[in-house]
């Protein structure tokens, strides 16, 4: 008894050992970071820290060499998204002796490391925060591709600072350590330190113009400024009245015989930084001017504001003189404009919330850093900003936000109300600090706007701020969006576009494919013998499968046809249904024809598993009144003997997609002429020469309607009731003809 008692204490104490030391480990712990902390912050704290801690500026210290190793390996571990992830959901899975002494000298963290790492105003981007920032349609961006070990770049440091703090508001100053992030560099052509690109609003990620002028402050500033358009209209006293006074504040410049006037650079500046908030405009006509400030020489900007007004005449005006332009003027006018108003917990329903003060409504929503931004909407959704604190993101998350009123923050309480409901919700698991993961939260919203909430809700679900919740769901990774409709769960694999989400939810909703399980696999088993049932036994773990899904549901939208049914089996859900089918892999796609019955009559189909190649094989296992020609039959029977009713042919290739979307509406115009004219198809891959040179095809697919063997005409429009009014004109006017040369 003694003896196991003994080895149960030498376990309880081995297990208290690893969780003291994996806590003692924790790599946002040594960093002192939390652990939704952005890539700067992370960077940051590791500079302080090898600052501090180099074996450089601590060699008395035994442990320093192994404390820093350490210290290296959780700053590379955290700083890429990709490990970080795998970090976050399975711990360091690489013993603390394998780890390599990869660090540089002192002088390199302390002189060289993030060369823009602590300036506040500039941006530093790496390859997984790029894109989405570049791309976007309301701001500028001027971007500074370094190296740390680049003697130029140290050089233009300052003078970029400089920019950043000229040019804060106007447009967004970056910079790209290409060390650290060598293959952006790479993809974007980057062959010389430093390289400079203006990227316009709008700019997509491979039109950045490279910059290759003079270094200096006032060449660099000229630049930014010429590619600015920024609207500054003149303003009299003939279109005084025009101006939109009574809602829209206006800054305006009193020029009129003012040498203190101020220049064109501040003007555009202001009117870019103001864009949005304030208009601006320029008056040089003295009199409006007088009427305006006598003391308009000495103080030539002036703030026009609306005030309130209880009458319902126009609304009067608030004046107030802008001291002279300088760092501060931007702050001057910003301070003048109305403030958001400040409420407590009982009145929240807006803007500014005191987290020292309603330290609980703080903890309900989840706020871990400050400051936070975040947006009730309009029926009670709630949802955080993820992204930095720099004004046009923040605005840019409100306005999105606030549209979308169908996309909620999620807690753990949230999540079990939602799956004891059982109402359908689009659930969306990520980290803030996941770049797939913010650049889809946009698509998310847009297409949340597609949906009533009554139809589908959507939410997200922060796994930095759930960890539990994450790993008993089962989320493995991020971003993992799932479809939650009562008791059963839908993993999306698509395109992370909302176009591809929005497709994907109006499938699942109404679905269009036979989901077969234990309760319904007999409809299969006793289908009628005049049905064609396509199966897709998948599995949700495997790749291929999830490949295969969204043309699997285009499949079933697409093929109308009443007599065949699409149908997919889950077999992890029904293991023993597969097992007696004989499925061994995964997909294994079979085919159930028309004049079987039972399970046992069936076809495996083996080729590719795109759309198209799935269409063409499903109408391929339907009956059709098309004749299938090849040169010599066609030559025999079209082109050669005589005939009373006229032939409709189409002349197609297998590779061609629009061959293979009209296939289906060749066969509905089959049918619907049946009797009238008779119809067959050519593959003019097999007959190339014959359908190239002897025909004259050059295009497919190619419809040509033959009166006689040396008389057709070619159908130019391919939509089925196109195609039936051309063919029915052609064959009246051919009558009308025939009836009249009788006469």
């Amino acid at each position: 008894m003694n003896q196991y008692l003994g080895w149960f204490l030498l376990f309880c104490t081995f297990i208290l050992i690893s969780i003291s030391a994996a806590e003692e480990n924790d790599y946002y712990k040594l960093l002192g970071i939390n652990r939704d902390a952005t890539v700067k912050e992370i960077r940051k704290a590791f500079k302080t820290l090898a600052v501090k801690l180099h074996p450089d500026k601590n060699k008395d210290d035994e442990d320093a060499d192994k404390n820093f190793i350490l210290l290296a390996r959780a700053y590379e571990v955290l700083k890429d998204p990709d490990s970080r992830k795998h970090y976050d959901l399975y711990g360091e899975q690489t013993p603390s002796t394998q780890f390599k002494k990869k660090y540089h000298s002192y002088s390199y963290y302390h002189d060289q490391f993030g060369i823009y790492d602590d300036d506040p105003i500039i941006v530093t981007l790496s390859r997984y925060d790029y894109e989405v920032n570049i791309l976007d349609t309301n701001q500028a961006w001027f971007v500074n591709f370094y190296s740390p070990n680049c003697h130029h770049c140290h050089d233009l440091a300052p003078t970029w600072r400089k920019l950043a703090q000229e040019l804060e508001g106007v447009i967004r100053i970056a910079a790209v350590n290409c060390e650290d992030d060598y293959k952006l560099c790479h993809q974007l052509n980057i062959r010389a330190y430093p390289t400079l690109l203006y990227y316009e609003k709008e700019f997509h990620l491979y039109e950045g113009l490279e910059y290759k002028g003079d270094r200096t402050l006032e060449a660099l500033e000229d630049y930014v400024l010429s590619k600015l358009d920024v609207n500054l209209p003149d303003i009299s006293s003939d279109n005084w009245t025009d101006l939109d006074t009574g809602n829209v504040p206006w800054l305006l410049f009193l020029c009129g015989d003012n040498p203190d006037c101020p220049e064109r650079k501040p003007m555009l500046k202001l009117g870019t930084s103001l864009e949005g908030l304030v208009s601006v405009g320029v008056i040089r006509e003295e009199s409006l001017c007088e009427k305006l400030s006598s003391d308009y020489k000495n103080n030539p900007m002036i703030l026009l504001q609306p005030s309130k007004s209880d009458s319902d005449g126009p609304s009067p005006l608030k004046m107030h003189t802008i001291e002279e332009y300088g760092s501060k003027t931007l702050e001057d006018i910003l301070s003048k404009l109305p403030d958001p108003e400040t409420v407590d917990e009982d009145q929240f329903k807006v803007s500014l919330i005191h987290c020292g003060r309603n330290s609980a409504l703080c903890s309900s929503v989840h706020i871990v850093r400050y400051p936070t931004w975040g947006v009730l909407k309009a029926g009670g959704a709630f949802e955080l900003h993820h992204g930095r604190d720099v004004l046009y993101e923040v605005a840019n998350f409100a306005k999105e936000s606030t549209k979308s009123k169908n996309f909620h923050a999620l807690c753990e309480e949230d999540f079990y109300g939602i799956i004891k409901k059982g109402t359908p919700w689009f659930i969306d698991w990520y980290a803030p600090w996941c770049p797939p993961c913010r650049r889809l939260l946009p698509v998310l919203r847009k297409a949340s706007q597609n949906f009533d909430s009554q139809k589908v809700q959507f939410g997200t679900i922060d796994c930095t701020s759930h960890v539990d919740l994450c790993r008993s769901q089962g989320i493995n990774s991020y971003p993992t969006s799932i479809l939650y409709n009562n008791s059963k769960t839908h993993h999306f694999h698509g395109s992370p576009d909302a176009r591809s989400i929005i497709e994907y939810l109006d499938d699942m909703l109404n679905p269009t494919i036979v989901t077969l399980d234990q309760d319904n696999i007999g409809l299969l088993m006793r289908k009628p013998k005049k049905q064609l049932w396509l199966v897709n036994f998948q599995h949700p773990n495997c790749g291929a499968c999830q490949s295969l899904e969204s043309s699997w549901r285009q499949l079933a939208k697409q093929v109308t046809v009443p007599a065949v049914k699409i149908a997919q089996l889950d077999c992890s859900s029904n293991h023993d249904i597969c097992n007696q089918m004989d499925i061994r892999g995964y997909p294994t796609i079979r085919a159930y024809p028309l004049d079987s019955s039972g399970l046992d009559n069936y076809e495996d189909y083996r080729g590719r598993r795109d759309l198209l190649s799935l269409k063409s094989w499903t109408f391929s296992l339907l009956p059709s009144s098309v004749e299938s020609f090849t040169a010599v039959t066609l030559e025999a029977q079209v082109l050669t003997k005589k005939y009373i009713l006229p032939w409709i042919i189409d002349f197609y290739a297998p590779w061609c997609g629009h061959c293979v979307e009209f296939e289906p509406s060749f066969r509905t115009v089959a049918e619907r002429l049946e009797g009238i004219v008779r119809t067959g198809k050519l593959d003019c891959e097999k007959e190339r020469i014959f359908c190239g040179k002897t025909l004259g095809i050059t295009a497919y697919p190619t419809v040509r309607l033959y009166i006689s063997p040396s008389k057709y005409y070619t159908i130019e429009s391919l939509g089925v009731s196109d195609i039936l009014k051309q063919v029915t004109e052609i064959l009246e006017k051919q009558k009308e003809q025939h009836d009249h040369d009788e006469l």
